[in-house]
C-alpha cells in the first residue's frame, strides 16, 4: 500500500510458475540515498516504519543468463489482503512496460490486473 499514492502498487511475489519483466537502472552510490527517500526507506531503520524494505536479488539480462545482475530491489511489506492499484497507477505501470518494450504477453498480462 502506497500512502502517497493510497492504492495498492506493485511488487515481487515469489511464484516459481511466473516472470516478472522490468527495466535496470545504473546510478552511483551516492545516489541511491536519493531513491531510499523518494520510497520513504531510510537504511538502519527497523523495517515497521519503512514503507519498503531494500533487498539485492540478481536478475538476468534478457538472452544472457549466464551473465545475472545483483541489483537492488523496493519490496512492500507483505500483507494477507493487499489493496487494489488504481486506474492510474496500473496505467502508468502498463505504460513503462510499453515504452520499454517489454514482452507483449508480460504486457498483457499487466493489463488484466484488477484495479479500483
Amino acid at each position: 500500500m502506497s500512502v502517497t499514492r493510497r492504492c495498492g502498487v506493485a511488487d515481487i511475489l515469489r511464484d516459481e510458475t511466473k516472470e516478472v519483466w522490468g527495466v535496470v537502472y545504473e546510478l552511483p552510490e551516492n545516489e541511491l540515498k536519493h531513491l531510499d527517500k523518494d520510497e520513504d526507506f531510510q537504511p538502519g531503520r527497523p523495517d515497521v516504519e519503512n514503507q519498503y524494505t531494500r533487498e539485492n536479488c540478481y536478475v538476468w539480462r534478457e538472452g544472457d543468463p549466464k551473465l545475472p545482475l545483483l541489483i537492488a530491489i523496493y519490496r512492500g511489506h507483505p500483507q494477507l489482503h493487499p489493496p487494489l492499484p488504481n486506474c492510474e497507477y496500473k496505467n502508468l505501470i502498463v505504460a513503462g512496460a510499453r515504452h520499454w518494450q517489454l514482452p507483449a504477453h508480460y504486457i498483457q498480462e499487466l493489463e488484466s490486473i484488477q484495479a479500483e
